[in-house]
């Protein structure tokens, strides 16, 4: 196949503009002009709106961000963190014991040297507490 090396002549520009085009050029270029700087200096609620829009876009998306985190956190939290309390039965409980804290605090600073056990008492202790079938099961 044979291909043409010059399409066009050379002289020839390919590319022309419409007639009269740049006859009134100047005049509509500043008639754009005008109306771009109306436009920016329109005070209006739609040019106010412009300025505003980013800012109030900004702030509903780190609205939204909180909301995601923070519902989950306030709803599911004091579940996760509820068992770490007592809970108001076993208040009472303590009240009705005359415990308080500082009595747990002693009970565990309690050095095993100042108990002394009697052998009667642990034998009736285990008695009651434990059961036969207890005793022979552990007794491996």
């Amino acid at each position: 196949m044979k291909k043409k090396k010059n399409i066009l002549p050379e002289n020839e520009n390919p590319f022309k503009t419409p007639e009269g085009y740049f006859d009134y050029f100047s005049e509509r270029m500043m008639e754009r002009i005008d109306a771009e700087n109306a436009a920016l200096e329109d005070d209006s609620p739609a040019g106010i709106m412009r300025y505003l829009r980013p800012a109030l876009i900004m702030a509903a998306s780190f609205a939204a961000i909180f909301l995601i985190i923070f519902i989950p956190v306030k709803t599911i939290g004091p579940q996760l963190s509820s068992n770490n309390y007592l809970n108001d039965n076993d208040n009472v409980l303590l009240d009705y014991l005359h415990i308080n804290e500082r009595t747990i605090i002693e009970a565990f600073e309690l050095d095993t040297a100042q108990i002394k056990y009697n052998n009667a008492l642990v034998e009736e202790y285990l008695m009651t507490s434990i059961s036969e079938y207890d005793l022979v099961e552990n007794k491996n």
